[in-house]
């Protein structure tokens, strides 16, 4: 699975588009809970979409704030017990060449 991170898009926003999906033959096995954590509500995980998605059924794009999260949980398919655990700090990785008219697109595989 990719998640590809647009620093500053549209550029001036201070936004990131956010952009997952691609999933590989490794995924197939797996669910995904992909969502948002604001900054002011820390403890609460805003999902995009259902909460589980099958991994090729995984094609969403959606924008975040600066000070954001974005999470992304893994577990095997019929099963309750998450694997994994990825967690994006937008203002972190923000790059410092994404500001004003310009902006940045960082992809990660995980």
């Amino acid at each position: 699975m990719t998640i590809d991170i647009f620093f500053n898009w549209p550029p001036g926003s201070n936004l990131a588009r956010i952009s997952v999906g691609q999933s590989n033959s490794k995924d197939l096995n797996f669910m995904f809970g992909i969502g948002i954590v604001r900054k002011n509500e820390p403890d609460k995980i805003y999902y995009m979409g259902e909460r589980w998605i099958a991994a090729e059924k995984v094609n969403l794009d959606f924008f975040v704030k600066r000070d954001d999260y974005v999470v992304i949980e893994r577990k095997i398919k019929n099963s309750e017990k998450i694997e994994t655990r990825n967690t994006w700090d937008i203002n972190k990785e923000w790059p410092p060449t994404a500001i004003g008219n310009m902006s940045t697109n960082t992809p990660w595989n995980f």
